[in-house]
C-alpha cells in the first residue's frame, strides 16, 4: 500500500485504540445532535423520500438502521438514505470545502447493525471527520473540478472500518476500494442546482460503506490507489500529503467544523445577521444600494453565477446571497418556508436583489477558511450610509452555537415529525450517547417519526 493509504489507516487505528479527551467527546456529541436534527427536518423532503423508497427495496434482518423506518436495510442504502435526509436542507455542519456529516448517516446506521456502543460511534465520527478534514486541507479538489465526495468516500470507509473491527490490512483494502471511484464531479454544485446537490456527498458515503463491507468479506484492492500508475494523483489531483495529529489529544478537525444557525450556505450566514441589523436602521423603500464585500470563496459560492441572482430552485436559493439577503431585509427573518418554490421565484424580490452588489475584498480572502469576514455598506436614496461588519457569525467554529441552541434547532426540526415527548426523549438520549450501550434506542425513536410515503 502507498504512503497516503498508510497514513489514513494508521490514524484510524490510533483513534480506534484511544480514549477521547472530554472536549473532543463533547464536540463530537454536538455534531451528532445537529446531524439528527437536520435528518428529522429533511425526512420528508422529496429527495429523502426517493432515497428511502429505494433503500426499502434492500431490507435485511441484519441490516443498518434507517431514519424514519422500523426496517433495517443494507449498509450502503442506509448510508445514502440517512445521509440524504441529513444533508437535504443544507442545514448540516460544514468544514471549509464540504460537509463531514455526509458520512454520519452511514456511521449511525451501521452502528445499529454492529451493536456498537456510543463511545465506538464517537470514535468513528472522529476518524471520519479528521480524514475528511485532512483531504479538504491538503488535497487539491475544488480547484481541479472535483467535489468533496473525494474526501467522503475514504473517510467513511475508515470510519466504518472501525465499527466493523477491521484489521490494518483489511482497512487498507477498504480505503483503496473507496478511492477507485472517489473523484465526484463538482458539476453537482455548479449553475442551476438540482436535487443531487444534497445527494452527492451521501452517495460518496454509500461508496465508502460498500468498500468497507467488501473488504470485511475479503475483497482485495489495488495496492497504490493514490500514488501508483493511473491512480488518483496521476489521473485526477496531482500529489498531496495528508497530515494527521500524532496524538488524539491534538485532533482539531471535529472542533474546527462549524454548525449552521440558518438553513443556508455557510458563506451567506453573515448576510442574514447583517440584513436583520440594517432593517432596524433604514426603511427598505429608502434603500438605493447595498454593497457586500467579502472573500473570494464566498462570492464564488453564493453570488458568482447568474443563477444565484435569479434562483429557480430551492437548492440554488439557499446558496444565493442576493436572495437570502433580500428576503431577510423584507421580512426580518428567514427559515425553511422561504425556500419553497413560490417564494424562491417571487418576482417582488428581484428589485431588492438588484440593489445588492457583491465584490471581493483582497484583504479578506487570505483570512478564509480560518475566518469568515463580510462587510455591508447600505446607501439610501438620501445618500445616507450605514455599515455592518461581521466576522465569524454564530455557528462558526470560533463563535460556536451553545448546546441549548443546538437542542432548540432539533426541537424546531422535529416539529410536525415527532411528538414533543418523543423529541425530549431523543434529546436526552443524544446528549448521553457517550454512555449508551447501543444505538437501538436512537433508531426506535426515529422510527416513530411521521414520514410521507
Amino acid at each position: 500500500m502507498d504512503q497516503t493509504t498508510e497514513a489514513i489507516v494508521n490514524f484510524a487505528l490510533m483513534t480506534s485504540r484511544a480514549d477521547l479527551p472530554p472536549g473532543l467527546v463533547h464536540s463530537a456529541k454536538q455534531k451528532v445532535v445537529d446531524a439528527v436534527a437536520c435528518g428529522l427536518g429533511g425526512l420528508n423532503s422529496p429527495p429523502a423520500r426517493i432515497a428511502r423508497r429505494v433503500a426499502l427495496n434492500a431490507t435485511s434482518d441484519r441490516g443498518a438502521g434507517l431514519f424514519g423506518s422500523p426496517h433495517r436495510v443494507s449498509h450502503d442504502q442506509a448510508a445514502f438514505a440517512n445521509g440524504v435526509a441529513i444533508r437535504q436542507l443544507d442545514y448540516n455542519d460544514t468544514y471549509p470545502g464540504g460537509h463531514p456529516s455526509d458520512l454520519l448517516g452511514a456511521v449511525l446506521g451501521s452502528a445499529a447493525a454492529t451493536g456498537a456502543d456510543g463511545q465506538t460511534v464517537l470514535r468513528s465520527l472522529v476518524i471520519g471527520y479528521e480524514i475528511f478534514g485532512a483531504f479538504v486541507d491538503d488535497a487539491p479538489m475544488g480547484e481541479r473540478g472535483w467535489d468533496s465526495g473525494l474526501a467522503v468516500g475514504p473517510a467513511c470507509a475508515a470510519a466504518l472500518g472501525h465499527l466493523f473491527g477491521l484489521t490494518a490490512e483489511t482497512m487498507r483494502h477498504a480505503v483503496s476500494l473507496s478511492v477507485m471511484d472517489a473523484p465526484a464531479l463538482r458539476q453537482s454544485r455548479a449553475g442551476e442546482l438540482s436535487m443531487w446537490k444534497g445527494c452527492a456527498g451521501p452517495n460518496s458515503a454509500r461508496n465508502g460503506a460498500i468498500a468497507a463491507q467488501l473488504a470485511a468479506e475479503g475483497m482485495t484492492a489495488p495496492g497504490q490507489p493514490f500514488e501508483g500508475k493511473h491512480a488518483l494523483f496521476e489521473a485526477a489531483t496531482g500529489p498531496f500529503t495528508l497530515t494527521f495529529p500524532a496524538r488524539i489529544e491534538d485532533a482539531q478537525r471535529v472542533q474546527g467544523t462549524s454548525l449552521k444557525y440558518f438553513p443556508l450556505d455557510f458563506n451567506a450566514q453573515a448576510s442574514v445577521w447583517a440584513a436583520k441589523e440594517l432593517r432596524t436602521k433604514i426603511d427598505l423603500a429608502d434603500l438605493s444600494d447595498l454593497l457586500v464585500t467579502t472573500y473570494q470563496h464566498a462570492k464564488n459560492e453564493s453570488a458568482g453565477t447568474p443563477q444565484k441572482w435569479d434562483p429557480q430552485t430551492r437548492e440554488t436559493a439557499d446558496h444565493s446571497l442576493p436572495y437570502i439577503m433580500a428576503t431577510t431585509l423584507r421580512e426580518g427573518f428567514i427559515d425553511l418556508r422561504h425556500f419553497e418554490l413560490d417564494r424562491v421565484r417571487d418576482p417582488a424580490l428581484r428589485p431588492i436583489m438588484n440593489k445588492i452588489r457583491v465584490e471581493v475584498d483582497p484583504t479578506m480572502t487570505p483570512r478564509w477558511p480560518k475566518e469568515s469576514v463580510l462587510h455591508f455598506t447600505a446607501t439610501t436614496i438620501r445618500d445616507e450610509r450605514f455599515e455592518v461588519h461581521i466576522e465569524n457569525p454564530r455557528g462558526h467554529s470560533r463563535n460556536p452555537m451553545s448546546d441549548d441552541e443546538i437542542s432548540g434547532k432539533l426541537r424546531t426540526m422535529a416539529g410536525g415529525v415527532l411528538p414533543s415527548s418523543e423529541t425530549e426523549a431523543l434529546l436526552g438520549w443524544l446528549w448521553q450517547i457517550d454512555r449508551a450501550s447501543s444505538v437501538d434506542e436512537l433508531f426506535r425513536l426515529l422510527a416513530t417519526a411521521k414520514v410521507a410515503d
